[in-house]
């Protein structure tokens, strides 16, 4: 159905432009932390994913155990990041 698909195609390139993950390697540690920090936040929120999207798309839709995991992750990532940073250890 065109009209869906054109939001769904809209949603998704307006996605990339706040996280383009094929790119996550290009990042230095602090914009990828910040990343994450959203990531768990628009989780947290359940603001992600889109309504819309879940509408058409159920299985998306993350239960509470997943909502958890990606956050537990997310944290996770953002402490290895952390401690990764030279700057930080040289302190």
């Amino acid at each position: 159905m065109a009209p869906v698909s054109w939001l769904v195609e809209n949603d998704v390139k307006r996605a990339r432009q706040h996280l383009n993950l094929s790119r996550w390697d290009g990042l230095d540690a602090a914009e990828q932390r910040m990343l994450l920090t959203a990531i768990a936040t628009v989780i947290e929120n359940r603001e992600m994913p889109l309504h819309r999207y879940v509408v058409f798309h159920p299985e998306v839709k993350l239960s509470v155990d997943e909502s958890v995991q990606v956050i537990e992750w997310t944290h996770a990532e953002r402490r290895r990041l952390r401690a990764s940073e030279p700057s930080l250890q040289a302190k």
